[in-house]
């Protein structure tokens, strides 16, 4: 049984995700912002840097098959207690 991502899904969580980091970046611009460094810019661009690899991050999981991880959990388990 193949998951289709584009059907399954949530793009209104996603959106939404994007959204909230769109604007927590115009925060952190608007806090650190120097009119005479611009030293703001290097906070934003690295937010930017790890949101587009969160976001990355979580299309990659979304398109793992959790059935799969079930036939492997006790393997999964005993690696993650060492």
């Amino acid at each position: 049984m193949k998951r289709n991502l584009r059907k399954d899904f949530d793009y209104r969580l996603l959106l939404l995700a994007v959204i909230i980091c769109l604007i927590g970046l115009i925060l952190l611009y608007s806090a650190s912002y120097q009119r005479s460094l611009l030293s703001g810019v290097s906070f934003v661009v690295r937010q930017i840097v790890w949101a587009v690899i969160g976001l990355s991050a979580l299309l990659i999981i979304a398109n793992i098959n959790y059935r799969k991880l079930i036939e492997t959990s006790y393997i999964l388990y005993a690696i993650n207690l060492l």
